[in-house]
């Protein structure tokens, strides 16, 4: 063989198993950084739900990594209805919903080495300390299970629906059964999860405005009530951050029960220009990635300002450009803390 035309086989090959160098120059949009600030050493991916596609950039705006997902994953759920994914940090795999499809977990190698198909999930899974794997059912109905979790070889170890710890869709501030754009209900609309090491666990109940705190013994030693359209909220210490969409990402010091509205404001992005806030992650340098429809960005609790941002080529708003990709979850990848 030509040695000129081997060299080149070659290169291909280590691209290829690469995967992120196939795409070095494609740029998806461009950034912003706000001066005089040191931004975290990290990647973020996210999900193009149109294309099917995860990508994995820099914070500069350049492809790093990209997979396909295969059809025949695609079409076992609808993309548009809540994809999540977490970048696994041990492994350096990606793990991602398919809503009303299953979870699935991919390498480098654009492999998939792991799966769970089902049709109650969408909006939330994570792998836990013990490799478990819990997630959540967003397009639920009265009498679903809301949380489910499995071992490495799908047995469910652990399942939980609202109804197990008393909290009731009767209950003040609730809208359960919403009706969405094409006519659907959902129940509660559970949109988050985070369960904790002495076997506690955090729920996002949306249609309840509600964010509650179950024991191991399925009683209720937590609950913060109306946050408007409650998104990915987690515990950070013993302060709650959360997301009340359409408003504001917000804090609330610990009380353990409470009717107040919305608490203290980080970021209130209402008439700012951005739409449906959703992705609300600790990362490096305790800096929060958060997500739009159509812009990444990070976010500084200690500034209380935006630090970067980037607005995504080709993405919509997501009721007014249906036709268009939209952001709904996004994952660092990175030191966490």
């Amino acid at each position: 063989m030509n040695r000129r035309i081997f060299v080149a086989f070659i290169i291909c090959l280590l691209f290829s198993a690469n995967g992120g160098l196939l795409h070095a120059n494609d740029r998806v949009g461009a950034a912003w950084k706000s001066e005089n600030v040191s931004l975290p050493e990290g990647k973020i991916a996210y999900i193009d739900p149109k294309e099917g596609a995860i990508y994995e950039v820099n914070l500069d705006g350049l492809v790093t990594w990209k997979y396909q997902i295969p059809s025949k994953i695609q079409d076992k759920g609808y993309m548009r209805k809540g994809a999540d994914i977490e970048w696994l940090d041990e492994q350096d795999h990606f793990l991602f919903v398919v809503p009303g499809g299953g979870i699935y977990e991919v390498n480098r190698k654009k492999e998939i080495v792991w799966s769970y198909e089902t049709d109650f999930v969408s909006h939330d899974a994570d792998r836990l300390p013990n490799g478990n794997t819990i997630f959540v059912n967003a397009w639920d109905k009265e009498g679903d299970n809301q949380v489910v979790e499995i071992a490495p070889d799908g047995k469910k170890v652990f399942e939980w629906k609202i109804a197990d710890s008393g909290v009731s869709c009767d209950e003040k501030f609730t809208v359960c059964n919403r009706r969405d754009e094409r006519g659907r209900y959902e129940y509660t609309h559970v949109n988050g999860i985070q369960k904790f090491e002495d076997g506690s666990f955090l729920v996002s109940l949306r249609n309840l405005n509600t964010v509650v705190v179950i024991a191991k013994d399925l009683k209720v030693i937590g609950r913060h009530q109306r946050i408007r359209l409650v998104h990915d909220p987690r515990l950070e210490g013993e302060k709650l951050v959360a997301i009340s969409r359409g408003r504001a990402l917000l804090v609330r010091n610990p009380k353990p029960n409470t009717t107040k509205g919305d608490g203290s404001h980080y970021f209130k992005y209402k008439k700012k220009g951005y739409s449906f806030l959703r992705t609300n992650e600790l990362i490096s340098d305790g800096k929060i990635l958060l997500t739009d429809s159509t812009h990444l960005l990070i976010f500084d609790p200690s500034l209380k300002e935006l630090i970067w941002k980037m607005k995504l080529n080709g993405f919509g708003h997501q009721k007014e450009n249906k036709d268009m990709p939209f952001l709904y979850k996004a994952a660092w990848i990175g030191a966490k803390k």
